[in-house]
């Protein structure tokens, strides 16, 4: 078969294709990573169709995902041979992708078609979930629980490849040929520039936190700037204004990329800290009503698949009561 020839929706159909993406082995994984470095300006219809498949939950139920790829391939057809009304068409286009995908990524596919000069992409997580991208470029972003991050720009330009996040992600960036840098923005005015690296970036609450994993970056702030080294961790305090960067950060916090592996790991952790993660991650409304149950510790590894044996947990060893209101969650001393 010659995948040259293949569309973004046959690829996403193919099995070989879909092993790849869901349940890689050594075979594919280097057969892919081949025919990619082969075949570079099918790159991004590569990345079309990895996003594809994980947007719209392609998991391997071959009718399933035909009859869902026939309606997207229709929504695209239907745009396509109606220019003159591309305004109404982008728009029912739009509603559509979004019950069928299930997040607001419909910009993406439409820019695809009819991008140019400045694009907006978005890609967003709901409470409780974890997601990849993969970006324009190739890099690979994971998006945590109830986060969301906004591309702009013509990355195909000179311009640098700009992002805005609302969040926490997870960012392992591909060097490009004209060295462009790449920087994450946040609502706090705290800018990441970075070249070609591995690093987490969060702006839960009232502070932004960047670790860096490998590579170099370069934060800067209303307060001041700096640069990371591997294994540094920088805060930057909204409330004063402060940016402080600890260094070996992984020694102190190991918990810091918890969340990609799809465990909590809490490390004598208060059960106030993992309060914040609740509400966070789950869109929790959590009531304490005994303040000595806040201060109370825990050290344990648990799986994020299922919420509720997350609280079981915390309700047994913290011998505290949990009662569940809808969204409100109100622990009590037993």
């Amino acid at each position: 078969m010659d995948y040259r020839e293949y569309s973004v929706e046959d690829l996403a159909l193919d099995g070989r294709f879909q092993k790849w993406i869901l349940a890689p082995n050594d075979e594919v994984v280097v057969f892919w990573e081949q025919w990619i470095k082969e075949n570079p300006q099918h790159q991004q219809k590569v990345n079309d169709a990895i996003n594809l498949i994980r947007t719209a939950g392609l998991s391997g139920d071959a009718k399933l995902d035909e009859t869902y790829l026939a309606i997207w391939k229709k929504l695209n057809d239907n745009i396509l041979h109606s220019k003159e009304t591309k305004r109404s068409t982008r728009f029912t286009y739009a509603k559509a992708a979004a019950v069928f995908i299930g997040l607001v990524v419909s910009s993406y596919f439409l820019w695809n078609q009819f991008g140019s000069g400045n694009k907006t992409v978005e890609y967003q997580t709901a409470y409780g979930e974890v997601k990849e991208f993969v970006l324009e470029d190739g890099s690979k972003v994971t998006l945590n629980s109830n986060s969301h991050l906004t591309t702009t720009g013509n990355w195909n330009d000179n311009n640098a490849r700009e992002v805005f996040l609302e969040g926490e992600a997870f960012f392992e960036i591909v060097k490009t040929k004209e060295h462009k840098t790449f920087e994450v923005n946040t609502e706090e005015k705290v800018h990441v520039q970075v070249l070609g690296t591995e690093f987490n970036v969060s702006t839960r609450r009232e502070h932004v936190e960047v670790y860096l994993q490998s590579g170099k970056v370069k934060i800067s702030s209303l307060v001041g700037e700096a640069t990371l080294k591997p294994g540094d961790f920088v805060v930057y305090q909204k409330g004063d204004q402060s940016l402080v960067v600890k260094q070996n950060a992984l020694e102190g916090s190991p918990d810091l990329l918890d969340w990609k592996s799809n465990f909590y790991i809490f490390n004598d952790t208060p059960l106030s800290d993992i309060v914040q993660t609740l509400e966070d991650n789950y869109g929790f409304k959590i009531v304490i009503k005994d303040p000595t149950v806040s201060q109370k510790k825990i050290t344990a590894k648990i799986s994020r698949n299922d919420v509720s044996v997350l609280l079981k947990v915390l309700s047994e060893t913290l011998n505290i009561k949990i009662e569940q209101d809808g969204n409100q969650l109100t622990f009590n001393a037993n």
